[in-house]
C-alpha cells in the first residue's frame, strides 16, 4: 500500500498514513517516536534489548469530517445525550469509500491482533491530556472469514468517532471549556504488540514511565524518573490496576515500601482472549478482552523473567519461578539480575525524548519478542508531554499553617489556591469497606450530580486509588463521575494501604483540568484531621458517602513547586 507522505518527506517503514488533515495528539506523539529512533541510534544501542515501534496505521481527521458530513449525523451528534444510541447509530453509517478501500488492502496483508486506538486534536497536549477519555478497541483479527475481520475493524473506527460525543468526553470538555465543535478524531491502528499464549495473547509487559517524578523516594531525585509495570496488556496500568514501580536509574531501589510487596502486587492482568474471533464491540471496549488471574500465566515462561516466589520456610522472596509459593510481581530477574537491560533502554528512551520535547516527557511502552526477528524488544506506543512537571513561582506554606490545617500532604500536585469550595464529600474511614467500592461509586456519582445542579465545586477525600480499574483498591468512578471536584484526597487508612493513582489515566485528567490532587500516606507528616471533619453540618448522608457544608470558604494553598499543600480550618 503506497504512504501518501507529504512531499519531500521519507516514508516510514513501519507508518503509513491515510487521508488528509491533523494525526491528533497521539498520531503526532507516534511520528515522533519514528523520528527519534531513526536520527538516535536507539534501536540499536542495546545489545540484548532492540527498541522500536509497532507496525502503525495513522488516519487523519479528514475521514472523521468526511463520515459525519457525508452521513449528516453531525449536529444529531453533538446535540444527542443518548450515548448507548449514538454508538449503535455510528455503526450503521459507512465510512468513506477510499478509506474502506485502504484498510481492505491492509487487512490482506497482516494477520497480527490490532488496536485502534483515540487520537483526537486535544489529545496528549500538554494542558489538556485527555488520557482514556476517548476510546480504544483490541480486534483479534483472527476471523477466517477477512470480510468479517474487515467489518470489526470498521466498527472499531466509527465506534472510535462516537467516542468524541460520550459522556466523559463531554464532562471533560466542559469542565475546561472546550467548545465540542471544535474538537476532531484522528484514529491510530497498531499492531498489538504480545504472544499468543495458551488460550491468550499479551505481552510479557507493559506500562508507562515518567522522566519526572512528582515523588521520589530514598535518594532517587525527581529527574531520575518514575516506571510502572504490569504483566498483560496497557489498559492495565492506565486504569490504575495494580503494578510495580521503579527507579530507571535505580532500578535495584524498591520504589514501592516493602510492606507492600505481597498486598500491593499484581494478582490479575489484562489479555486478548484469542479464542473469542467474533467480540461484540457494541458491548463496550473490553469487548475483545479477559481480566485473568495471575496464575494462568503459569507454565508459559513469562512469569520467569518477572517475579519473584515466596519462600514461606525462609521468610524471603526468591527471584524466578524455580520453587512453589505465592507469585510477587516485582521484576526482580530483570532489575536485579539483568535478565534484560528493561531499566538502562527506559532512561535512555527518557533522556532522548526529554531532550526532543524539551521537557518532562512520559511514554507508554511493551516489552515482548518481535514476532518479526524473534528479537526481545522495547516497543514505544506512545509519548506525550508530562502535564505541570514544573511551576514558576512558588506559594509558600508555612509549618504553622500546614499543623493547623484540616489536610496537609507533602504529596501533592497542583498549584495556586483554590477559592470558594465551601463543600465536602468524603468516605469516612470508620465505615469504609473495601468490598463496598462499587456502591460507593454511585453515591459519588449522584452527589456529583447534586453538586452540578447547584453549581457547587467540592473537595472529595477518600481511603485507597480513586478512579482505579480494580475496585479492591478504591472507589472505580470516572472523570464524569466527579466532574465538580476541585481538589482529590486519597488516603492511607489502616489495614488499607495501597499505591496512590501516580501515572494512571484517571490522575493525568483531574490534573489536566487545573484541580487539586493530594495524597495522605500514613506514616508521615501528611494528615486528615477525621474528628474535625466529621463534627461538621451535614447536608446529605449516604449508606458509604457525606455530604458536609462549611460557612465560609476552605482556604486551601498547594505549592506545586515542593509538592506541599494545605487545606485551612475557616
Amino acid at each position: 500500500m503506497t504512504d501518501p507522505s507529504p512531499p519531500g518527506e521519507l516514508p516510514s517503514e513501519r507508518i503509513v498514513r491515510l487521508s488528509g488533515g491533523s494525526y491528533g495528539g497521539k498520531g503526532e506523539g507516534i511520528l515522533r517516536i519514528d523520528t527519534v529512533i531513526a536520527g538516535s541510534g536507539l534501536g540499536g544501542l542495546f545489545e540484548d534489548l532492540a527498541i522500536a515501534m509497532p507496525k502503525t496505521l495513522l488516519i487523519g481527521t479528514d475521514s472523521f469530517d468526511s463520515f459525519l458530513e457525508s452521513n449528516g449525523i453531525r449536529e444529531a451528534a453533538l446535540a444527542s445525550r443518548d450515548y448507548a444510541g449514538l454508538r449503535r447509530m455510528f455503526v450503521t453509517k459507512p465510512l468513506p469509500h477510499a478509506l474502506e478501500t485502504s484498510l481492505d488492502g491492509f487487512l490482506s496483508d497482516e494477520g497480527s491482533p490490532l488496536i485502534v486506538r483515540s487520537s483526537s486534536l486535544l489529545e496528549d497536549s500538554v494542558d489538556l491530556p485527555f488520557s482514556g477519555v476517548y476510546e480504544s478497541y483490541v480486534i483479534p483479527n483472527s476471523h477466517p472469514d477477512r470480510t468479517k475481520r474487515l467489518g470489526q475493524l470498521l466498527d472499531a473506527i466509527r465506534l472510535v468517532y462516537a467516542s468524541l460525543f460520550s459522556d466523559d468526553a463531554v464532562a471533560y470538555r466542559d469542565a475546561v471549556g472546550c467548545v465540542h465543535a471544535d474538537e476532531k478524531m484522528a484514529v491510530v491502528i497498531q499492531e498489538l504488540v504480545g504472544t499468543h499464549r495458551a488460550s491468550w495473547f499479551y505481552p510479557r509487559l507493559s506500562g508507562t514511565a515518567q522522566s519526572y517524578n512528582y515523588y521520589p523516594v530514598s535518594y532517587a531525585k525527581p529527574e531520575d524518573g518514575l516506571c510502572v509495570a504490569a504483566l498483560g496488556l496497557g489498559a492495565w496500568v492506565v486504569d490504575g490496576g495494580a503494578s510495580f514501580r521503579f527507579c530507571p536509574k535505580y532500578p535495584q531501589m524498591n520504589a514501592t515500601s516493602p510492606d507492600l510487596a505481597g498486598e500491593g502486587s499484581q494478582y490479575r492482568f489484562l489479555a486478548l482472549a484469542s479464542g473469542r474471533p467474533e467480540p461484540d464491540f457494541l458491548s463496550g471496549q473490553n469487548a475483545a478482552l479477559e481480566e485473568l488471574e495471575l496464575s494462568e500465566a503459569e507454565g508459559s515462561g513469562v512469569l520467569d523473567y518477572i517475579v519473584s516466589t515466596w519462600d514461606r520456610d525462609d521468610c524471603r522472596l526468591v527471584p524466578g519461578t524455580t520453587s512453589s509459593g505465592s507469585r510477587i510481581l516485582d521484576l526482580a530477574p530483570i532489575l536485579k539480575y539483568q535478565a534484560l537491560p528493561l531499566a538502562s533502554a527506559i532512561s535512555a528512551v527518557l533522556d532522548a525524548f526529554t531532550a526532543e520535547e524539551g521537557g518532562p516527557v512520559e511514554i507508554e511502552y511493551a516489552q515482548d519478542r518481535d514476532p518479526g526477528t524473534g528479537a526481545e524488544t522495547l516497543f514505544l506506543l506512545q509519548v506525550k508531554p508530562l502535564h505541570s512537571a514544573s511551576v514558576g513561582s512558588t506559594t509558600e506554606i508555612s509549618d504553622d499553617m500546614a499543623g493547623s490545617g484540616f489536610i496537609y500532604s507533602d504529596k501533592s500536585m497542583g498549584h495556586g489556591t483554590k477559592d470558594g469550595i465551601t463543600d465536602i464529600i468524603w468516605l469516612d474511614p470508620a465505615r469504609f469497606n473495601r468490598a463496598e467500592t462499587i456502591p460507593m461509586a454511585s453515591e459519588l456519582t449522584e452527589f456529583n450530580r447534586s453538586a452540578g445542579e447547584l453549581g457547587r465545586h467540592y473537595l472529595l477525600i477518600g481511603p485507597g486509588r480513586f478512579g482505579s480499574r480494580d475496585p479492591w483498591l478504591g472507589v472505580p468512578v470516572t472523570f464524569s463521575n466527579i466532574a465538580w471536584a476541585r481538589v482529590i484526597v486519597e488516603t492511607e487508612i489502616p489495614g488499607f494501604s495501597v499505591d496512590f493513582s501516580f501515572g494512571s489515566h484517571f490522575l493525568h485528567n483531574i490534573t489536566g483540568t487545573n484541580a487539586g490532587y493530594m495524597a495522605i500516606p500514613s506514616g508521615g507528616p501528611s494528615f486528615v484531621d477525621w474528628d474535625w471533619l466529621r463534627g461538621l453540618p451535614r447536608e446529605r448522608t449516604g449508606k458509604n458517602a457525606v455530604w458536609s457544608k462549611v460557612e465560609r470558604p476552605l482556604t486551601i494553598v498547594m505549592d506545586g513547586k515542593n509538592g506541599r499543600a494545605v487545606v485551612g480550618k475557616p
